[in-house]
């Protein structure tokens, strides 16, 4: 019988008493991870936005294989190609 991967998030520790798992997003089953909305999140300690350090983790039961990755989670990066200067 075949086991499933299993895929999950851990704390990347990069600040002491971070929580960033909590905010950053989610990870589905199949290892897609959607971000959590950008901004100010008043419900974050400090009012931070939902960004942070975190491990994605895969795992393969049946054969004891566990993997992990760094992911950067932050805030997108809004550029102006046009600017009202240049005419």
């Amino acid at each position: 019988m075949a086991t499933k991967d299993v895929w999950s998030l851990e704390e990347y520790p990069a600040t002491f008493g971070d929580d960033d798992t909590q905010w950053v997003g989610t990870l589905d089953q199949k290892g897609l991870f959607t971000p959590n909305l950008d901004g100010p999140n008043p419900k974050r300690t400090g009012n931070r936005n939902n960004v942070g350090d975190v491990w994605v983790v895969a795992e393969l039961p049946a054969s004891r294989l566990r993997a992990r990755a760094h992911l950067l989670v932050t805030v997108p990066l809004y550029m102006n190609w046009f600017s009202d200067e240049i005419k």
